[in-house]
């Protein structure tokens, strides 16, 4: 569906991500921090680090459950025909080689991933914040915006829109509030949230409530919900207008070297004066 200028569409994660002509929270991040980090990343093939697989998987299992079991699956050592000896024994490696065989086209999670997923899953279930705000909401939908900013085309993706909120799912270090501010401050997750609120706002989704569902990837996997004050939106998007600003000046072919940032101060010397700025 299409409406001013943008387009509203349940694609794959894969086709989000194939879709580079259009900027994302990620590349905006990229040209804060510098020319040269966008202009890299551009160029670059970047693979998924190991948190970013397990994240994508947390994902699939909270989102699409059906889709998770279609493309996951689990080599356990309860699957070992003798329990007692390791997977290189003949009847534990035979049984190996037919559980690929079986699973043949899905990823394979470590057991530890598998079990932490599980066990998120199920606390959720008891959650009557996910149930009555992510368990009914659109997930996985993308938005397209061709004039976002200037002529620049961007894109978002949120996890769960319903009613006036959005929750978005983030697998961290911290889940506890202390840690994941610092997490957020560390990601900037405002600029995310804050492009995500602006362009559903365009298309006429009236988000009042930005929240993250914060995930810790580390035993013993606790999770919580943080709403996204309106204050440190505005913060991202006033960071994301700069970003903005700088793909534009990029685009137009003058980069700059080093991190040449408007409103930085310098001393005499041409040096950056140490400050705290960019929340």
């Amino acid at each position: 569906m299409k409406k001013n200028q943008i387009t509203r569409i349940q694609d794959s994660h894969e086709e989000y991500l194939s879709k580079t002509h259009y900027e994302s929270a990620s590349t905006i991040k990229l040209a804060i921090e510098s020319d040269n980090d966008y202009v890299w990343f551009k160029k670059a093939n970047k693979g998924n680090t190991k948190a970013q697989s397990f994240g994508t998987a947390l994902h699939m299992a909270l989102l699409e459950p059906e889709k998770f079991d279609n493309t996951y699956w689990c080599l356990s050592d309860s699957d070992k025909e003798d329990p007692s000896s390791s997977w290189v024994v003949k009847v534990n490696k035979d049984k190996k080689v037919a559980l690929v065989e079986l699973h043949a086209g899905k990823l394979l999670l470590e057991e530890d991933e598998w079990n932490a997923i599980q066990i998120v899953g199920e606390r959720l279930i008891y959650d009557n914040r996910f149930t009555d705000f992510v368990a009914p909401a659109y997930k996985e939908v993308s938005f397209y915006d061709d004039n976002f900013f200037e002529g620049i085309a961007v894109k978002c993706r949120p996890d769960a829109y319903f009613g006036v909120m959005d929750v978005d799912i983030k697998s961290t270090k911290a889940a506890d509030p202390k840690g994941f501010w610092y997490e957020f401050l560390k990601y900037k997750y405002h600029i995310q949230r804050a492009v995500a609120v602006d362009i559903m706002h365009k298309y006429g989704i009236p988000i009042e409530a930005s929240c993250i569902l914060a995930v810790s990837n580390t035993p013993p996997f606790n999770h919580e919900f943080y709403r996204v004050p309106n204050h440190l939106i505005e913060s991202g998007r006033e960071l994301y207008q700069l970003g903005l600003q700088n793909i534009k000046r990029i685009k137009a072919g003058e980069i700059y070297n080093g991190y040449q940032i408007p409103g930085q101060q310098m001393d005499e010397n041409g040096m950056i004066i140490l400050e705290n700025k960019w929340k």
